[in-house]
């Protein structure tokens, strides 16, 4: 299975962003949470009724400084349900790049989207409201 590979255009051998070899970049799938809360303890179960692991890719465009990539989520399982996804990436700048993935159904309420990085970069949050480097 093929990688996507982002260039910094000022440096097409330095790799901006990338997905990882072998893997599927973008997956869902339609999940129900059971939810107890007590006593300021919260407990979280999910429950995974269909998951959409494969992808297809059915285009790519290009408009200015941002490229759209179109496909189609799959079962493991043939099914007839393929939820469609658009996945956009623009630059904003010379050190940004903005991505936003939409999966139109409603058989997906969970996406995933899959990148590759490097053992040196860093994240900031991790997508929580902790004020910590790499989650520590």
């Amino acid at each position: 299975m093929p990688s996507l590979h982002i260039s910094h255009q000022d440096h097409p051998s330095q790799t901006v962003w990338s997905t990882p070899a072998g893997q599927n970049f973008v997956s869902g799938a339609d999940i129900y949470l059971t939810i107890v809360a007590e006593r300021a303890s919260v407990e979280i179960d999910e429950h995974k009724q269909a998951q959409f692991s494969h992808r297809m890719v059915d285009r790519i465009e290009q408009e200015e400084d941002a490229i759209a990539i179109y496909g189609r989520l799959q079962r493991s399982q043939p099914a007839s349900d393929e939820p469609q996804y658009v996945l956009s990436l623009r630059s904003l700048g010379s050190k940004e790049l903005n991505f936003q993935l939409q999966i139109a159904g409603d058989k997906v309420n969970q996406a995933q989207l899959r990148f590759a990085s490097s053992p040196d970069e860093h994240f900031y949050g991790l997508g929580e409201q902790f004020s910590y480097i790499d989650g520590e």
